[in-house]
């Protein structure tokens, strides 16, 4: 019976030895992904947060420069727009607008349909009758084909420098 006791103590010690070895630190190979669990309930409303600064005026950094009573000549007129500054020249937009109705602006260039060909064979072209020709700070050229009283309303954009926005034309290829 002693050698049958003896015999068990060192299966067991055996196993336990086995067993202590074949346990590795390192685990296998991750298994699958699980299935998305459910969606859980909506969290409660959050606190309100604090007023923000108040913004600048609703312009967007428009200004409109509106020259009443203007007499156009027939050629090149220079007209001074003293809001048209170094900013808006070198990174801003001009749009031109002028009426000759006191309820119907048209924007520059100002065109009209003209026959240039005969009678009997009509060739119809746009001519261009007013536009804007040129700018420089503080002052708008414009070229007139007809003469008399008009308004003109110049709309000043604000822009960014172009090599804030500057663009790659690679990074579109």
């Amino acid at each position: 019976m002693k050698t049958v006791l003896s015999k068990i103590k060192y299966i067991a010690l055996s196993l336990m030895v086995v067993l202590a070895f074949s346990c590795s630190a390192e685990d296998g190979a991750p298994g699958e992904q699980g299935p998305q669990g459910v969606q859980g309930p909506q969290g409660a409303q959050g606190e309100k947060g604090d007023k923000g600064d108040p913004g600048e005026s609703g312009s967007g950094g428009a200004i409109s420069v509106l020259l009443e009573n203007q007499t156009l000549t027939l050629g090149e007129m220079v007209f001074d727009v003293p809001q048209l500054t170094q900013d808006i020249f070198d990174n801003g937009l001009v749009y031109g607008y002028v009426t000759v109705e006191p309820t119907i602006w048209l924007s520059m260039p100002v065109t009209q349909l003209q026959n240039i060909g005969t009678e009997e064979e009509p060739v119809f072209a746009s001519i261009v009758i007013i536009e804007i020709i040129g700018m420089q700070v503080g002052k708008v050229y414009i070229n007139s084909l007809i003469e008399g009283p008009v308004d003109l309303r110049f709309v000043l954009i604000n822009g960014t420098a172009a090599e804030a926005n500057a663009y790659d034309i690679n990074d579109f290829l």
